[in-house]
């Protein structure tokens, strides 16, 4: 009994001992590439204290969350009996020197790459290893490959032989299996009765498959895609009076062989509405009520419209902000009268404080100087709010035609001291430059007198980045030829003044004649307001034609040959929302060439052309054009034939061959020539409308009138009626420039003239 005591006291003895034992030193082991420091930073076991185990155990899980240790070994190691030394024996995690996907051909690697977050050499994350194999799924669903497998692997990286280091490291792999494509083969719509179907599908971002979803990529399914389609549908119903339409769906049934998707919608459509009564709730006195109702785009009786609404909104929101009320706060409130079917709104306005602008930061400028942007706003930092000049601003850069898109985004800017400075907004203008500001244009064309007509036109209109234009053309065929050099500066010198410079050497023949031009001209131009400019130009040419032999009895060496010095003044206008491509807008030009300032000739040419465009639903485009030119001898000088109107070609009336138009000529042998008139008259309407609008195909339809003649009375022709074609063509907005396939068909063809002409260019219209 009494040897069982003292073993028990020895050990609690030896027990006491070990407790009260003293961490002198701590040891880190196994650690590259995170220091001993930042390791001994995340121990609660401290040197210089008393051993503690439940210290140590928590230690070991803190080191784990560090994430760069796969395993954690503690040792002891006794320096005396109140004394020990803690040594912990690291493992660190492999390195991730590389990324490899395997399998991928319709996605490339760069852009499977964006859509990861794990990292080349980033320390081996089981979880983030699945979060980018998820991220991929998802990328590969938004794509439309909704039947896409992924698994990843783990293997050895090869060795680098340039490498310091023998450290071993790990090469994730992506191994996936693309699989088919799965289409909408058929959309389907349940309870629909007013709209149809075909009119629903077109306002829905999923389509279903066409002939063309090689090019366009209808047919493809996205989950996100199909889901906001419902929220479409809703919101078109409300556009054509069913403010309660409700839409469910979609159901979804996908074929056995994994390939086809079914889509199915039901649609509640409700009751259709009129808009009825309007009033007004307001606390200030800054507008009437009579002011407030000009102003109002609901009409009583009309049909109950959304975007009408919403259009009424910004009309109030825009009209207060133009009187500094940036944050003019606009509620519709609707009152359904459900015996009438008819819809009272009350417009409920709060117009907020007065704001100023505050900085202006430009971003997505790559290439574009930011003073070429800054130059074409209509806001100034500092000055009262204004929303129709900082809209007019966004327009006046979009315009320039260098953009694909120009946002601005205004906020309230924080104070030193963190709190907000309520009366100041400032704007953030992104911009979204085109992948190419240049224009690389070829024409083709044939016809019986010509033969092959060819252009090659190189150019830039934002050379440098700094908003001046550069071109280089050359056209030739066998019967003209045209080289030309031009530069233009909108804003010389960094004033308001815009300058250019021509130089060009051409040589055309129209049929009865050929005339060589060599010369240059210089201008200069001035902007009047917001979208008219002036210009003023002087040209200095030297020019020779030689007729053929069978008409030489009407050519007169002395009118035809010599020097012209002109000043021309042009009067422009133009708002049209983007000069390369325009969909809205108007352009009208008034210019007016006087030749006599020295030289040997004496005319005055003048021409006014008007071009309108309006962009409807569905992306279709409205464009016209009124055209009429005049010119006329002075001076007791002959008018040359050089200077005279042709009309024919891909320019203007579509159905007819090249310059084939106008005043003609009997030669000695009974053959008749046309020689041009002295006057012009030109009026082309053509609707444009997508085909396939993915791949940039769209098609036209137009109508053509007009011709060049000699005299006029009550402004109709006496000597040359006019002449008109209708036709239709294929435009392609292909990576080298727009493609035109157009087939003119004329309208009351004479003896002679084709029945229809084809023409081919890669450039745009008018």
């Amino acid at each position: 009994m009494g040897k069982r005591i003292l073993q028990l006291l020895m050990l609690l003895f030896i027990c006491g001992t070990i407790y009260s034992q003293t961490v002198t030193e701590i040891v880190i082991k196994g650690n590259k590439k995170i220091s001993s420091d930042a390791v001994k930073a995340k121990l609660l076991q401290k040197s210089g204290v008393a051993y503690d185990a439940s210290l140590v155990r928590k230690d070991i899980k803190n080191i784990f969350d560090l994430g760069y240790f796969d395993n954690v070994d503690v040792y002891r190691e006794d320096f005396s009996k109140n004394s020990i030394k803690l040594v912990y024996e690291l493992k660190e995690k492999p390195i991730i020197s590389s990324i490899v996907f395997e399998g991928n051909s319709e996605i490339e690697v760069e852009d499977l790459n964006k859509n990861i977050s794990i990292k080349p050499y980033n320390v081996l994350n089981i979880a983030e290893i699945k979060k980018s194999k998820q991220q991929l799924l998802k990328y590969y669903e938004e794509k439309g490959f909704y039947l896409a497998t992924i698994k990843e692997e783990l293997r050895d990286a090869p060795p680098d032989p340039d490498a310091e280091t023998t450290d071993k490291y790990l090469e994730l792999v992506f191994k996936i299996s693309e699989n088919s494509k799965i289409r909408v083969d058929k959309i389907i719509f349940l309870g629909n009765k007013v709209i149809h179907d075909e009119e629903i599908k077109a306002v829905m971002e999923t389509k279903e498959k066409g002939p063309f979803s090689f090019m366009s990529g209808s047919g493809s399914y996205k989950e996100n895609s199909v889901d906001i389609d419902r929220e479409r549908i809703a919101f078109y119903y409300t556009t054509r009076g069913y403010p309660h339409a409700q839409v469910a769906g979609p159901i979804t049934h996908v074929t056995p062989d994994k390939k086809w998707i079914y889509l199915t919608y039901t649609i509640d459509e409700g009751q259709k509405y009129d808009f009825s009564e309007v009033k007004f709730k307001t606390d200030d006195v800054l507008y009437t009520e009579e002011e407030l109702r000009e102003k109002l785009v609901i009409e009583p009786g009309d049909l109950y419209n959304s975007m009408k609404v919403r259009q009424q909104i910004i009309t109030y929101q825009n009209l207060y902000g133009d009187k500094g009320y940036a944050f003019t706060n606009v509620v519709p409130v609707p009152e359904y009268d459900e015996d009438e079917k008819r819809v009272n709104f009350l417009f409920e306005i709060d117009k907020g404080r007065k704001a100023y602008f505050g900085k202006f930061k430009i971003t997505g400028n790559a290439k574009t100087r930011e003073k070429v942007i800054r130059r074409e706003l209509r806001i100034n930092e500092g000055e009262l709010y204004n929303n129709s000049s900082k809209e007019l601003s966004r327009e006046k850069i979009m315009s320039l035609g260098y953009f694909d898109e120009v946002n601005f985004t205004q906020y309230v800017p924080k104070n030193p001291d963190g709190s907000s400075a309520q009366d100041v907004l400032n704007i953030d203008i992104e911009v979204k430059e085109k992948s190419s500001t240049g224009q690389f244009m070829v024409s083709a064309g044939y016809s019986t007198y010509e033969g092959f007509v060819t252009m090659l036109q190189v150019q830039e209109n934002n050379f440098l980045g700094y908003g001046q234009t550069v071109t280089l053309r050359a056209s030739l065929s066998k019967i003209s030829k045209l080289y030309y050099l031009s530069f233009y500066d909108p804003y010389f010198l960094n004033s308001n003044w815009g300058w250019g410079l021509d130089l060009y050497r051409e040589s055309r023949e129209a049929i009865a004649y050929e005339t060589i031009r060599t010369g240059f001209d210089t201008r200069f131009s001035y902007p009047l307001t917001d979208f008219v400019r002036i210009y003023f130009m002087y040209k200095l040419e030297e020019s020779k034609t030689k007729w053929i032999e069978s008409l030489s009895n009407i050519f007169n060496p002395k009118v035809e040959n010599g020097a012209t010095s002109s000043i021309t003044t042009t009067l422009e206008n133009d708002s049209r929302n983007d000069r390369l491509n325009p969909t809205r807008g108007l352009y009208n030009a008034l210019s007016s060439e006087t030749a006599g300032i020295g030289g040997h000739k004496r005319f005055v040419k003048t021409i006014f052309d008007n071009r309108f465009y309006q962009g409807f639903y569905f992306n279709t485009v409205f464009r016209a054009r009124l055209l009429f030119g005049n010119v006329f001898g002075y001076g007791g000088k002959e008018l040359p034939y050089s200077e005279r109107f042709l009309m024919g070609g891909i320019d203007n009336l579509r159905g007819y061959d090249y310059l084939s138009l106008g005043p003609q000529v009997k030669d000695s042998n009974g053959v008749y020539y046309a020689v041009g008139g002295k006057n012009e008259i030109l009026a082309t309407a053509e609707l444009e409308f997508p085909i396939v609008s993915s791949a940039g195909i769209r098609g036209v339809v137009f109508l053509d009138a007009g011709n060049a003649f000699d005299n006029f009375t009550h402004g109709l022709s006496t000597d040359m009626p006019l002449r008109y074609n209708w036709g239709a063509g294929v435009r392609w907005n292909s990576p080298m420039g727009p493609l035109r396939f157009e087939w003119g068909v004329p309208i009351a063809r004479k003896p002679g003239e084709s029945r229809t002409v084809f023409q081919f260019m890669i450039g745009p219209s008018f």
